[in-house]
Parts: C-alpha cells; sequence; structure tokens
C-alpha cells in the first residue's frame, strides 16, 4: 500500500470475514466504500495494527469494498478473507 488510497479488498457478497494487519512501520489507514484518506478512514497502527471483521457481529462489514491509504510508501499489509460457496 502507498501514499495514494488504494482498494484493499474488492467487494464480494460472499465474503464472511475479512482480516488486515498492518506490517509496516507506517500508519495505515482503512474506509469502507470510499477513499481513504488520514481525515477518513480506521487507523491501523504501525508494526501490527489490525481489524478483524466477522459477518456474525458486524453484517455486511465484510462484504464491502475496503480501501487503504499509507503514511509512507510500499507498506507491507496482510489480507485474509474466509468465503461461504
Amino acid at each position: 500500500i502507498g501514499t495514494s488510497s488504494e482498494v484493499i479488498a474488492k467487494n464480494n457478497p460472499g465474503r464472511t470475514n475479512l482480516t488486515i494487519v498492518n506490517l509496516s512501520s507506517n500508519t495505515l489507514y482503512l474506509s469502507p466504500l470510499d477513499t481513504a484518506s488520514t481525515t477518513n478512514g480506521i487507523l491501523l497502527g504501525s508494526g501490527g495494527g489490525a481489524l478483524a471483521l466477522n459477518y456474525w457481529d458486524d453484517l455486511i462489514q465484510p462484504t464491502l469494498e475496503w480501501h487503504a491509504i499509507a503514511s509512507g510508501s510500499s507498506s507491507a499489509v496482510f489480507v485474509i478473507e474466509a468465503t461461504i460457496l
């Protein structure tokens, strides 16, 4: 992830779980359905900040398209999802 907002997880109506972990030394911001920015996003701290969503607790949030932006270029991010068939 870089310093311009980009899609990190595309819309998927079959997704039941989504976990995003910030592996970089930069701050990461996430936003559902809209461009992420430092003033419009969920902050994930450097070195392990994470967001975990599941259908049972968060309803449709795991299925949405998620955008990310970082405070520095080439920021490593881990994304894992579970979907139903």
